[in-house]
């Protein structure tokens, strides 16, 4: 079933299954009516753009379908926070979505999967395969986050191409299953618009937990393929989870952000085969893949179709029938884009990646460009200027934030308090980026570190970044004695209101409130903190007791006897044993232990 199909399905084809869910399965006759009725609404409505999102994949694609048939356009947003839809509203005609919550600002809004034909009839035409089909921005943000439009042709042509080079990889799969989200293109692609151009029966729920995974899988009979993230995939491998699928997942694909070796060894091991990585973009589509296996390079393969050379400022450009942004080559007619991703390519055509050449960042495998970021803080009366950088890397990744602050924000800042002040000023952030992507670490200076080109060094900053937070009061600066006070060391997102500490003990008093970063997505029905969260936390305090003077060498005996839910006022201790050489810690929860563990610590040199 294509995009560019229009005719209704045969009898005899009618009663395939397209897609699956736990306690339903959907046809393609049942398709093919929600679809018809949905461009019917649309086309009753005028056409136009229209917001999409759904969360279940196969109400997307009837929702999608329909306005293809319709001769309208999808936009799709990559969340539905009220700022992201704000944004998005105007010039749109009304909203396809299978939410239940009130969205404020949408309008006229279209359920596809309980829509009921409209008078007009919607006739089967010719699909235009060179019209717009949809808008898809290129990060997590709105605002001005550029969105890129994409033909029918686009999709398709790229279809084609994922099955003659990836088809045959996948043996007799009938099953797709996946973590992504179909908003975005590669979940678009992969879960969605590739299984229904082949035949094979998509999963309509995002699977988010790794039993979730593994037991939707196992529970299909046939061989199956799995289309997933490096953040999922990491926390797939390393217990055995994967083993149970050894010989019914025909694939794994990974794409969104680098994946790191380990994890591919860990699926090889479990699997028997590595993932097949996904080199792409928003607005070059599908660029290269590579599986990689030890004792072989890891250098990527371009798709067929895709040209590629490296510019002289080292960037990968490329060139193919399903990019859609950059410079159009009047000769074949294709766009040329140059990607923000540095690389060498050898003699083979094959290249090895460099790293990022722009200011680009993936937390998550969800994408913020830290310019938007400042301009929007840049707005605030608070701020005077401000400079973003990260912190960590890998998993460990996240944003900080260097401000030079206004009067009117060094007033607030006195008044109100280093927690409530960052409060005021990031929270309505959460309009436009998801909550991972709020600074977890500020410092107040009165200019940004510049070099003489007027540049602000990233080196700089991270040194501004360790320095201990100072009082903006008068009369106090930067050498002035700190307090042990949580609005004086907690970064915003922390749990501690409280501490208390001797010589070789701390506690920390801990407010589980339901805005913590570390509940996103863990987990949506019933959000807890996650083990990893409460073994931070412990490291956390004891870096604040010990001051550097160790490290974490291994952790042993890590328990976790119930879950921290929001509400929860739970108690941190952390004590370091005689010698120095170990500390334990303890999470109660009331009078119960709701986590405990060792760590072994070395001296830091």
């Amino acid at each position: 079933m294509r995009l560019s199909r229009a005719d209704p399905p045969r009898v005899e084809t009618a009663a395939i299954t397209l897609a699956i869910a736990r306690d339903r399965v959907h046809d393609a006759a049942a398709f093919d009516e929600r679809v018809h009725a949905v461009a019917s609404r649309v086309r009753e409505q005028g056409g136009g753009r229209w917001i999409l999102h759904c969360d279940d994949a196969f109400g997307f694609a009837v929702a999608l379908f329909g306005l293809a048939r319709a001769g309208a356009t999808a936009v799709l947003p990559p969340n539905r926070q009220s700022g992201t839809l704000a944004g998005l509203a105007p010039g749109t005609v009304g909203m396809l979505t299978d939410a239940r919550e009130p969205l404020a600002g949408v309008g006229f809004r279209i359920d596809p999967l309980e829509v009921e034909a409209g008078s007009v009839a919607a006739a089967a035409s010719p699909v235009d395969r060179d019209r717009p089909l949809l808008e898809v921005f290129t990060s997590g943000t709105t605002g001005s986050g550029k969105a890129i439009t994409k033909t029918v042709a686009h999709l398709e042509d790229e279809v084609d191409v994922l099955e003659a080079h990836l088809g045959p990889r996948l043996r007799h799969a009938r099953h797709v299953f996946a973590t992504v989200s179909h908003q975005h293109l590669y979940g678009l692609l992969f879960r969605v618009l590739w299984p229904l151009a082949t035949g094979r029966v998509f999963d309509a729920e995002s699977l988010l937990h790794p039993e979730e995974v593994v037991g939707r899988m196992a529970s299909e009979p046939g061989a199956s393929v799995l289309v997933a993230t490096p953040v999922h995939l990491r926390r797939l491998v390393g217990r055995g989870r994967l083993e149970r699928l050894r010989d019914r997942c025909a694939a794994v694909f990974s794409s969104g952000g680098p994946l790191a070796e380990d994890t591919a060894r860990g699926v090889a091991d479990e699997l028997g085969a590595a993932p097949i990585e996904v080199l792409g973009s928003t607005e070059t589509g599908g660029v290269a893949t590579r599986q990689r296996r030890p004792g072989v390079d890891d250098r990527w393969d371009l798709l067929p179709g895709v040209v590629a050379r490296v510019r002289d400022d080292g960037r990968l450009e490329v060139r193919s029938p399903f990019v859609s942004a950059g410079t159009r080559d009047a000769a074949t007619d294709q766009c040329t884009f140059a990607m923000g991703d540095r690389a060498r390519i050898g003699p083979d055509g094959r290249f090895e990646l460099l790293g990022r050449a722009d200011r680009t960042v993936k937390i998550g495998e969800k994408r913020v460009h830290l310019p938007d970021m400042e301009t929007r803080l840049r707005e605030d009366p608070c701020v005077d200027d401000v400079a973003l950088t990260t912190l960590g890397a890998g998993a460990d990744l996240r944003i900080a934030a260097v401000l030079v602050l206004s009067s009117r924000g060094r007033d607030r800042l006195a008044a109100s308090g280093r927690r409530r002040f960052a409060g005021s000023l990031f929270d309505p952030l959460l309009d436009h980026w998801d909550r991972i992507f709020l600074p977890r670490r500020w410092r107040a200076v009165p200019a940004l570190p510049r070099d003489p080109q007027g540049k602000v060094p990233a080196a700089a900053l991270a040194s501004v970044l360790e320095q201990p937070m100072a009082s903006l009061s008068e009369g106090e600066g930067p050498g002035a004695p700190q307090t042990a006070s949580p609005e004086a060391t907690a970064a915003p997102g922390s749990p501690v209101v409280a501490e208390r500490r001797g010589p070789d003990w701390i506690e920390r008093d801990l407010d589980v409130s339901r805005d913590l970063p570390c509940l996103d997505g863990h987990f949506p029905d019933r959000p807890v903190v996650p083990g990893v969260a409460l073994l931070g936390w412990a490291i956390e305090a004891l870096g604040a007791l010990e001051a550097g003077r160790f490290r974490v060498r291994e952790v042993q005996g890590l328990k976790f006897h119930r879950f921290l839910e929001p509400g929860a006022r739970a108690v941190l201790r952390v004590e370091i044993g005689r010698g120095g050489e170990r500390a334990a810690f303890t999470v109660r929860d009331g009078a119960e232990i709701a986590a405990e563990g060792r760590l072994h610590l070395e001296v830091a040199r």
